[in-house]
């Protein structure tokens, strides 16, 4: 089957050649759809240069393909409208991604708007498509207090965790960068819409793929491999191992990037990726304090002062919030200690008010705060 290239003329921010990459990975995933299952072949291929990875991958096409990549570039455009791309040839290409002669991005807002963000210190938020109510309440709560500290966000948008993730982050009306494993006009599933529509208003969403290209199972570690490479420092919240969250964290930790891992349960599988790099040499993060004290080392500045990241609490606020966090995750377990039912009660409304604490539909209690650090 003879193989036609889209007309791929320069477009504002990208050149021909870079574009052609765009084009080239849409017409190859179906067959980078077989390498889903193993991230690291996944990455090797991504990282090879056009020809050598039709060579690798086209089989019967490699000669169509090539033709078609290698013909005469074209001056109608690129069929898009409203389209903006920002290619490695450009000065606010960020530093971290990959800069071969044909990586691109497309984005969802004006360059401007993409260049303000990664100008500005970026944490990326990884995690596996699994998450656990934990999980998404850490999630949000490190985004609401990096956001608050002025620091830019950067998750996919291919699980509840990295959905949490924005949410936090948008609570507090700042903009976020969400990294998309289809093409932007192909976004899956409909949570992942919505929340790609919800981050476009302040934010940027970005993709390698053409808009109406899609990345098929192999986009969602790519786009993992393409979050963790826009962060100056790379969070790990949870992963139960062998998915795309845990191998691009551990390929970040491999190549000396600075990488920070939550805690979790030891009873609970999403607890064994973040355990395990900790291990291999990974940062223990508690909260977004411990995030900025890493990100700011790696950038060699002093942590500039933004306060507590989290809702205060004092007292018998405090101590409530306390237990529940050890797991008195119930109104019944709570009310098992000397104080009144009243006090109880009181101490839950306000700090489910000041969002320390959010219940659950079950009548459980879930801490949204980490617990207090030892004086």
């Amino acid at each position: 089957m003879k193989a036609e290239r889209a007309d791929l003329a320069p477009a504002k921010g990208a050149c021909a050649e870079c574009l052609r990459r765009s084009w080239l990975l849409g017409e190859l995933s179906p067959l980078l759809d077989y390498h889903r299952g193993d991230p690291a072949r996944l990455t090797e291929l991504l990282e090879l240069d056009d020809n050598a990875l039709i060579d690798a991958t086209a089989g019967s096409r490699r000669g169509a393909l090539k033709q078609a990549l290698n013909g005469p570039p074209t001056d109608q455009g690129v069929g898009v409208d409203g389209a903006r791309t920002i290619c490695s040839h450009h000065p606010d290409w960020p530093a971290g991604l990959p800069a071969s002669d044909s990586s691109m991005l497309w984005l969802s807002s004006s360059s401007i708007v993409f260049s303000r963000l990664v100008r500005s210190p970026r944490v990326a938020i990884l995690g596996g498509r699994n998450a656990s109510p934990y999980g998404i309440e850490m999630a949000a709560g490190l985004s609401r207090g990096l956001a608050a500290a002025g620091v830019t966000v950067v998750a996919g948008l291919g699980g509840e965790l990295a959905r949490a993730a924005h949410g936090g982050a948008l609570e507090l009306q700042t903009g976020t960068l969400a990294v998309a494993s289809d093409g932007l006009r192909r976004i899956r599933p409909a949570a992942a819409a919505r929340t790609g529509k919800a981050v476009a208003r302040r934010g940027c969403l970005v993709s390698r793929l053409m808009p109406d290209a899609s990345g098929r199972g192999w986009g969602l570690p790519a786009a993992e491999a393409t979050v963790a490479a826009l962060g100056d420092v790379a969070i790990l919240i949870e992963s139960d191992g062998p998915d795309a969250a845990f191998s691009s964290a551990r390929a970040a930790l491999s190549s000396g990037r600075p990488l920070g891992c939550i805690p979790g349960p030891i009873t609970s599988h999403l607890s064994a990726g973040p355990h395990t790099l900790i291990l291999e040499g990974a940062q223990l993060i508690r909260d977004a304090r411990d995030v900025l004290e890493l990100l700011y080392a790696s950038r060699h500045e002093v942590v500039p002062d933004v306060g507590a990241t989290g809702p205060p609490a004092t007292g018998f606020d405090l101590r409530i919030l306390e237990r529940v966090g050890a797991g008195e995750d119930t109104a019944e377990r709570l009310l098992r200690g000397p104080a009144g039912t009243g006090s109880v009660l009181a101490a839950l409304g306000r700090l489910e008010l000041a969002g320390a604490l959010r219940r659950l539909p079950d009548g459980r209690y879930q801490a949204r705060a980490p617990a207090r650090r030892p004086v």
